[in-house]
């Protein structure tokens, strides 16, 4: 969950710049090996997995530009990046969860 105050404002007639910013609420879950034996006389793994979970508070921010083609449309890209640290307890550092994302596409307006 990424809730984000925004900040909107025409750059110029044509460009539109939009941030945002604010807390990021990120759930990780994930199978670990918890354990694992080779049989006697076999080259078998046998694995028993275990599932961790945990939820981290963190940041989030993102920035889109619109180039307006139309009356009612446009084209444009954003970035966004959302990030925490999470400890688990198989782990014996804190590990980094989320990252940046990018796309483009057409922007319509009502």
């Amino acid at each position: 969950v990424l809730p984000q105050l925004i900040y909107r404002r025409a750059l110029t007639d044509k460009v539109d710049l939009q941030a945002g910013l604010g807390p990021a609420f990120i759930s990780l879950k994930q199978d670990v090996v918890g354990s694992f034996s080779v049989p006697a006389g076999t080259q078998n793994v046998n694995t028993g997995l275990v599932e961790e979970s945990a939820t981290a508070t963190g940041v989030a921010a993102s920035l889109d530009l619109t180039y307006k083609v139309g009356t009612n449309w446009g084209i444009g890209g954003f970035a966004r990046y959302a990030g925490a640290k999470v400890d688990l307890d198989t782990s014996d550092k804190e590990l980094n969860v989320g990252g940046m994302q990018a796309g483009a596409g057409i922007r319509l307006r009502f």
